[in-house]
């Protein structure tokens, strides 16, 4: 087959392919296009969502309007098109949290109220927004009936808190509760996310995939539902890190190491420098040895 016949069916493959991605719509699950902020958008949340799209989103999207975005390919949306703000604020949470493609989702990088600053800044360039019904939520939604249960879902590579309420007759699931999901480590617990509970009582956190674990890949999990005074707390154990044999810092040949573990290169170092030493010592002695035979052949024929 001609060179010149493959190279361009390439060339056009990919380009469909782009093409493809470009025109592909976001696929955002009903209860997540209807999520809205847990405050009032005002200056003082959309200043500091200025400060963290400078910070995050600049780079790609450019300038609000300025239509100076990064020339990749999907190009990156300006956020203040029509394209754009003819989003939910649910589906702008929704694409900030998971991303897709060249979009990096800001699950684990930004807090809640940090994306939702984003948004509050994106839509302050729209005349015609009018910010949804706040639905707040304070402490007292959490009672002592509240149970929590914590699972993975492998397909949506993330984890699952299902709040419910067994103080009367049936089981019912609890909304609008925050929760917040950590790691258990060493020095620590690692904070991987959070989310609120939707109209099923599940709160659905993306989880990283290379996060490393024990040997088995074990990850403890830690799951906080509620703020302020009371609060259920969940714990798990689930397979779904990455395992890894964690090596001993007295295993390693470094500097600070025990004698035996030292590094070559510093063993060969040390042993020339001593080399190095002996030898100017013996020249040293060598010198007085000659400077004292001659003294005396020079005393001998004097006499």
């Amino acid at each position: 087959m001609c060179p010149k016949f493959i190279l361009s069916f390439l060339f056009i493959s990919f380009g469909l392919t782009d093409l493809f991605a470009q025109k592909t719509p976001w696929d955002i699950p009903k209860e997540a296009k209807e999520k809205t902020a847990p405050f009032l958008f005002n200056d003082s949340t959309r200043k500091a969502g200025e400060v963290i799209y400078l910070a995050n989103c600049k780079s790609c999207h450019g300038d609000p309007g300025k239509g100076n975005y990064a020339k990749l390919n999907p190009i990156p949306i300006d956020p203040i098109s029509q394209e754009y703000q003819s989003h939910t604020d649910g589906d702008m949470f929704y694409i900030l949290s998971t991303g897709r493609g060249l979009m990096p989702n800001f699950l684990t990088t930004l807090k809640e109220e940090q994306r939702w600053f984003v948004i509050s800044f994106v839509r302050s360039f729209n005349k015609d927004y009018v910010q949804p019904p706040v639905k707040l939520v304070g402490s007292g939604d959490v009672t002592a009936t509240i149970k929590m249960t914590l699972n993975y879902d492998e397909k949506l590579k993330s984890v699952i808190a299902t709040l419910t309420d067994k103080a009367k007759e049936k089981t019912v699931p609890v909304s609008n509760i925050p929760v917040k999901l950590f790691v258990k480590r060493t020095f620590g617990n690692m904070e991987i996310g959070d989310a609120t509970t939707d109209v099923y009582g599940k709160a659905r956190i993306r989880f990283p995939e290379d996060l490393p674990g024990d040997t088995a890949g074990n990850l403890n999990l830690i799951a906080i539902a509620g703020t302020g005074g009371k609060q259920i707390i969940a714990e798990k154990t689930e397979k779904i890190g990455i395992a890894v044999n964690p090596e001993l810092l007295l295993d390693e040949r470094a500097w600070w190491n025990v004698r035996s573990k030292a590094p070559i290169w510093l063993i060969i170092a040390y042993a020339c420098g001593g080399i190095a030493v002996g030898c100017c010592v013996l020249y040293v002695v060598l010198q007085l040895k000659k400077i004292k035979d001659f003294n005396h052949l020079n005393k001998s024929s004097h006499e």
